[in-house]
């Protein structure tokens, strides 16, 4: 299974172009730090490393940028709807999986 099998099962996945359709939003330091965000950030990181994934590895599985998911995992990111169910799939569990995890 290739790492991009993950994304590719979601219907968000763009079969036309075998791509993505999610670009990184723009950073929201109106949120950044935010309780919420700290605990999905937390959350994020602990699923990834208990799944013996890299943070490289989940950007990659999740079509984001490495540095992105270093600032969703710090709790300087607002990440969409989208992203988050990217990230859950690239970790292999789902968005109440991850939100449980996270508290919220």
């Amino acid at each position: 299974m290739c790492c991009t099998d993950y994304v590719e099962d979601h219907p968000w996945f763009n079969r036309t172009h075998g791509e993505s359709i999610l670009s990184m939003p723009i950073a929201s330091p109106k949120h950044a730090l935010d309780p919420a965000l700290l605990a999905l950030g937390s959350a994020i990181k602990a699923l990834r490393k208990a799944n013996g994934i890299s943070q490289e590895e989940l950007a990659h599985r999740s079509h984001i940028d490495r540095s992105y998911m270093s600032s969703i995992e710090r709790g300087m990111q607002n990440p969409g709807v989208m992203t988050v169910v990217q990230i859950a799939a690239g970790i292999g569990v789902s968005v109440a999986e991850l939100a449980a995890k996270a508290r919220l």
